[in-house]
């Protein structure tokens, strides 16, 4: 492995780290659990298989609207995998759907560290965007 695609590895396993379970409600520790299998399968040179698992993070989900702001780490999966894989196109293009569903329908202000930890993750793909997706490739 180079240390490209060593770095891509890091940036994609910081963006699922997560808390202890109790800080979330527990479709979103599922959901990030199975975002982690993800992004460690994409590591793996497994990309079919990692977007597997953020499909079947995907079918969990219900459409009630206080769950709404769980279909962004759906989209932050597909990014992570992505990034992984060093498909920094899709990885730009998913991250900014996560972000834009975390706009019209926020994350819970509860928990304290479930507060702090979707910030680190917000930041991490705004971070993300503005170091691989330049200008001309935000917009997309």
């Amino acid at each position: 492995m180079n240390s490209r695609q060593v770095l891509s590895l890091l940036t994609a396993a910081a963006l699922v780290f997560v808390p202890p379970a109790r800080a979330y409600p527990q479709q979103e520790v599922d959901v990030l659990s199975t975002i982690s299998f993800a992004t460690a399968t994409a590591g793996q040179k497994n990309r079919n298989g990692a977007e597997a698992y953020c499909r079947q993070a995907k079918a969990t989900l219900t459409s009630k609207p206080e769950e709404a702001y769980l279909f962004a780490h759906i989209e932050r999966c597909f990014g992570a995998v992505a990034a992984t894989v060093g498909d920094k196109q899709n990885a730009c293009r998913h991250y900014k759907k996560a972000l834009a569903i975390w706009q019209r329908t926020p994350p819970p202000d509860d928990h304290p560290q479930s507060v702090a930890s979707r910030t680190q993750l917000r930041d991490g793909m705004i971070r993300y965007r503005a170091t691989n997706c330049g200008a001309s490739k935000a917009g997309r």
